[in-house]
């Protein structure tokens, strides 16, 4: 447990006994990985599309030897030779898609985020000592219409351009400002047990947790005094707050043993196994060789 006071503050202040603390909770579930599954599935779709339409243009095209009208003016022949690039494209945008979601998915930031046991745990006394930033913060901004002239060409080759609108965002200002607290506790809680399994996926959360209410109210009127000196800026004004760590990571894969880590098990191979169309299966591998933790930083704060 962690306890900290800002400076001009004595050590004497009193915290309120919160509730039981968070822990180090680990168990062992079996992810189906439906989102990655469903995208792998589209881009093997996309790819299937691209083999049926070479195989019906293929079919289309003229056999050697056999009368061919050359003026021909059925509608499918355009059809069967526009399928190629149609399929081409389409397989584009969901390739794309798919890469996406794989450098989003917690699989990478997991392998981003790659550790020894000792190497986590200290990780974790790291954030644990780290006091918390509670920010608030605004923007104010408000929408134009624009104009902009767009030209096109018919199929009989003649030109014409017209005038459209369009809305934009302009943002007139933003700020960022952080509550000033006399005081705050660590109350995560132990974190040990990692080094019961072979491999870890930790994941993290943090949570705020008021002292009393009057330090709960002391925020409320700080927070209601930074949106009322700023929303007047401008026609629309938008505002949050959260509490930040330095350095702070929500996934962590640890390793007991780093010596007897899977030949698979790097981020090279999970970057391969993405662009070969097999990020599903790696994903999958992964849970089944994994157990999964969940710890919460709990930061308790005395205004």
């Amino acid at each position: 447990m962690s306890e900290n006071t800002n400076a001009g503050v004595r050590d004497t202040i009193n915290f309120v006994a919160i509730g039981i603390p968070s822990e180090l909770k680990i168990s062992n579930p079996s992810t189906p990985h439906y989102r990655s599954g469903f995208c792998n599935l589209l881009v093997l779709g996309a790819l299937g599309f691209i083999i049926a339409s070479e195989a019906m243009q293929d079919s289309s095209s003229p056999t050697p030897g056999v009368y061919h009208d050359d003026y021909s003016d059925d509608p499918n022949d355009d059809v069967n030779a526009a399928l190629p690039s149609i399929a081409a494209g389409v397989f584009g945008v969901v390739y794309l898609f798919y890469l996406i979601e794989s450098c989003c998915s917690d699989s990478r930031k997991y392998m981003s985020n790659f550790k020894d046991v000792a190497g986590a745990e200290a990780f974790l006394s790291q954030m644990v000592d780290t006091p918390p930033d509670v920010a608030m913060t605004c923007e104010c901004y408000h929408y134009e219409t624009r104009y902009r002239t767009v030209t096109s060409t018919d199929s009989n080759g003649r030109t014409t351009t017209r005038t459209e609108s369009y809305t934009v965002k302009v943002t007139t200002y933003r700020e960022t400002d952080y509550f000033r607290y006399r005081a705050w506790k660590d109350e995560s809680g132990p974190f040990h047990g990692m080094t019961l399994h072979a491999i870890v996926k930790l994941r993290l959360y943090k949570l705020v947790v008021w002292n009393d209410d009057a330090s709960h109210r002391a925020f409320v009127m700080a927070y209601s005094a930074f949106q009322a000196r700023n929303r007047w800026r401008d026609s629309h004004f938008s505002h949050n707050w959260d509490m930040r760590i330095r350095g702070f990571r929500t996934n962590v894969l640890a390793l007991s043993d780093p010596t007897a880590k899977p030949c698979w098990l790097s981020f090279g191979c999970f970057w391969l196994s993405t662009l070969l169309l097999c990020s599903w299966p790696w994903r999958r591998m992964l849970t089944s060789s994994s157990v999964e933790a969940k710890f919460t930083l709990r930061k308790v704060i005395l205004a």
